[in-house]
Order: structure tokens, then sequence, then C-alpha cells
């Protein structure tokens, strides 16, 4: 369910920040990550091999009583916001050349069961991720224009950790920004959708083109519905 945010209630979700990075041994081929884990896209002239996949997990992961909040670059002013993307958390055991299909219009899409499609524009160009482990919460916000774009329920089971794909083909990267130090869990307002996924995660597509992991395909970005 989409809706305005308070300033007061992103703060609060800030308030819960974590030190996120990508985890370098989770990074297929097709990836190249910064040293300091912060920044992600598709290898230059890389050539998919049928069915590969470009998905890689953050560090740290989160248990029962953790709420976490961190915020994903997804463009800026000088190269634009990025075509595709998917964000969102992923237990240990998540295979990451399963696929995780986008829809075929332009917009926001939630990979659950049955399909969510959401508002397409503006895309954020900073997307703050917000988990409350214990509620079975996952909130994905529009930073800039204070948008909570929906939260979803979910059953979280063990530990889960940060999932990120850039995508193949965008000029911009996906980057990790830095928040503040993790506090604790606060009371932000609840906004729930029923279906429900071990794998939440939100994707971007654009229209008219390839599943940015085809295995047609040669280096682009992609992420996010």
């Amino acid at each position: 369910m989409e809706g305005s945010l308070k300033t007061e209630d992103l703060e609060a979700m800030r308030q819960a920040g974590v030190d996120v990075s990508l985890d370098h041994q989770t990074a297929p081929a097709c990836l190249t990550v910064s040293a300091n884990g912060k920044t992600v896209r598709d290898r230059n002239n890389y050539v998919f091999a049928p069915g590969e996949q470009c998905y890689i997990l953050g560090k740290p992961g989160f248990i029962p009583g953790r709420c976490a909040y961190w915020e994903v670059g997804l463009g800026d002013d000088k190269v634009g916001i990025k075509e595709s993307w998917w964000v969102g958390v992923a237990c240990g055991s998540f295979s990451r050349q399963e696929e995780v299909k986008p829809c075929n219009e332009n917009g926001l899409r939630l990979n659950m069961t049955p399909d969510i499609k959401l508002p397409a524009l503006p895309r954020p160009q900073t997307l703050g991720v917000y988990l409350d482990y214990d509620k079975g919460e996952l909130s994905f916000i529009s930073v800039e224009d204070m948008r909570r774009i929906v939260t979803v329920a979910t059953v979280f089971t063990g530990e889960v950790f940060p999932l990120f794909n850039p995508g193949i083909g965008d000029r911009a990267p996906m980057r990790i920004l830095d928040v503040v130090t993790q506090n604790e869990c606060l009371n932000v307002p609840d906004m729930i959708e029923d279906p429900k996924s071990t794998t939440p995660t939100m994707n971007t597509f654009p229209p008219d083109s390839k599943h940015p992991n085809n295995e047609t395909s040669k280096t682009n970005h992609s992420t996010v519905p």
C-alpha cells in the first residue's frame, strides 16, 4: 500500500540505520564490486551464460529481535535514474542463480504471489528499505519524495540478508548509501499488503526490453518493481 510519509516517520526508520555493505564472497562473475563494498554494477562486455543471474547478498545478516534500515542509490543527476534493478532481502540459502522475473511493463513490481504491480512514477532515485524482523514487515521508501511505496508482510525464518541486483546495461551503478548507526526498533506506522514471500524484493523494468539477465544479453543494469 502506498502513502506519504511524515518527516518524523522517516527519521524513526533511520534510527535503525545499519552499515550495510556488499559481500564480495557472494558476487557472481558478471558483477564488479568496489573495494569498500558500497558500489556494484555489471561487468563491461561480459557475455552471460544461459540462465546466469546477477544477484549479490549484502551484510550483515539479520536475526529475530532486529530492525534495520538502509538506503540504496539508484542514479544521480549526471547519468539519470536506473532503468531496472532488484532490491530486497533473502535467506542465506537463497540460490543466486534463481530467476526473479520482472513484469513486462514500465513500473514497480513486488516479487510476491500473486504479483503486485505498483505505481511507477516517479521512479525512486534513493530507495530506503526498512526491515522489522519480529513483525515480519519489509518497507520500501522513495526517500526524495517522502513516499512509502509499499510495506509487505512476510515470514522470516533464520538469518536474512540484504539482496541486490544492479541489472545490466544501465549507465548508473547501484550504491549503498551511508545512514546512521543501528539504534533500536521504533514504532513505525503499519501499511501492510497481504501476500507473503520468503524472498520479498522490489524491482523495476523498462518497457519493451529483455530480461536483464537474458542469456543473450551483454552487460547492462536493472532492479526494483
